[in-house]
């Protein structure tokens, strides 16, 4: 479910020049461990100068913010927590 997410977001970020890695239980997945986990964290080299671009980025994805305040909330915390839209979790 995740593998079609995960390259979405890669070649969106790569298009964007913005750098990335992946962390936590998808990284984890990634190497071939067994882990159970439903998020997907991602590390991003920006500054938050940049939340235009990752917001249309996650327009592009169809993933939905799963805050109100969103410029406030990744401000705050340097978090912008989002899930796919779509059930199988691919990205649009």
């Amino acid at each position: 479910m995740f593998d079609e997410t995960l390259a979405g977001i890669g070649a969106s970020l790569e298009r964007y020049g913005i750098p990335y890695m992946i962390i936590g239980g998808q990284a984890v997945l990634l190497y071939g461990e067994p882990r159970l986990t439903r998020d997907i964290d991602i590390t991003l080299g920006v500054h938050i100068d940049h939340l235009d671009t990752l917001l249309d980025m996650t327009r592009h994805l169809g993933l939905t913010l799963l805050t109100e305040d969103v410029a406030t909330f990744v401000r705050q915390t340097m978090v912008l927590p989002a899930v796919p839209s779509s059930p199988g979790g691919a990205p649009r």
